[in-house]
């Protein structure tokens, strides 16, 4: 796969998990299935462990809502 068809894909997992409450591993392959990336589970889990060593995303797993999360970073809100 060619370079910007994987950044395109890291692209709408993030898109996923910011528009979806705590979207599952599921519900994001099936996201991408839309947009014609037909990817297993474990590609999946991967791509998100590149995008958190990678590119520095803070995204989690919630155990209690069974799905995935974006941390935000509280410290560029405040106002100096």
């Amino acid at each position: 796969m060619s370079l910007t068809n994987k950044l395109k894909r890291l692209n709408l997992i993030i898109t996923k998990i910011e528009s979806s409450k705590y979207p599952s591993l599921q519900a994001i392959a099936d996201y991408l299935n839309k947009y014609d990336y037909d990817i297993v589970h474990r590609t999946l889990q991967r791509d998100i462990e590149e995008l958190r060593t990678e590119f520095n995303i803070v995204l989690e797993y919630d155990k209690k809502q069974k799905g995935y999360f974006i941390e935000k970073d509280n410290t560029t809100d405040t106002v100096i």
